[in-house]
């Protein structure tokens, strides 16, 4: 739900096309369906609105997925009181997505 409405932040509208985050919904059971990912329409508009370039985007993504051996960013002393502290990656979460991802750079490199 949050993504949807940051979705309406950039000027997307609501989405009739295809499966896509920015679908609109009446209740929770009908948002916790929509899917994580823009259409392609929507995406589109996105990247109109705010000027990337997708293939970069989806090349950098897959990329950090991969390199599991880069930690998150360490927090500063001032908001620990430990020296350094390093977070692991949540990389896992978008394992799933990382083939998904390939397939659409497949599909935009044509």
């Amino acid at each position: 739900t949050l993504t949807h409405e940051i979705g309406h932040i950039f000027g997307l509208r609501h989405c009739q096309w295809l499966a896509c985050l920015m679908q609109g919904s009446n209740h929770l059971e009908e948002a916790d369906r929509r899917p994580l990912n823009l259409c392609p329409i929507c995406l589109r508009k996105l990247q109109c609105a705010v000027g990337f370039n997708i293939i970069d985007r989806y090349q950098a993504l897959v990329r950090w997925i991969d390199d599991e051996s880069a930690d998150s960013p360490g927090v500063s002393r001032e908001h620990s009181r430990e020296d350094h502290v390093t977070l692991p990656k949540p990389v896992e979460a978008f394992k799933e997505w990382k083939e998904w991802i390939i397939r659409c750079l497949a599909v935009v490199q044509k």
